[in-house]
């Protein structure tokens, strides 16, 4: 796959890699995707013509498994929506006990162990890998 740029020539699936790994735009070349990022943050309006050039393809399997993927997301968010609101409130309850650290009680069919977790500094290295973003279209499109 090519991607052309402004001048109309063709660069290399390499050639812009290689762009993008020096931090310039593959397309519009010397301008840094870092500078153009903070020049139009101030204007962080929704891309009028987002998707405009997207590559629409017909496949009745996926989409199929798109719409059962939004089903079930949408579900599991309301279901998380739930559950948190129940943790948080059962947590409360357990804060105003005032349990002293390494205290394990229980209650009914549940045991709660109360202990305290230090700060601490974490990092790691992450190996590449790639990204698929799945989104909803606009309900007007």
């Amino acid at each position: 796959m090519t991607e052309e740029s402004t001048e109309g020539s063709i660069m290399s699936d390499e050639m812009a890699a290689a762009r993008v790994a020096e931090g310039l735009d593959p397309v519009l070349g010397g301008t840094s995707i870092a500078e153009r990022a903070l020049a139009s943050a101030p204007a962080a309006a929704p891309d009028a013509q987002g998707g405009l050039f997207d590559q629409e393809i017909e496949n009745d399997l996926l989409e199929r498994a798109l719409e059962k993927r939004q089903a079930a997301k949408e579900a599991n968010a309301k279901t998380a929506k739930v559950w948190k609101e129940a943790n948080d409130q059962a947590r409360g309850i357990i804060s105003s006990l005032d349990l002293e650290e390494d205290t394990v009680v229980r209650c009914g069919r549940f045991r709660i162990k109360f202990s305290s977790v230090e700060a601490r500094h974490v990092s790691f290295d992450t190996e590449p890998t790639t990204r698929t973003t799945i989104a909803l279209l606009p309900e007007d499109e």
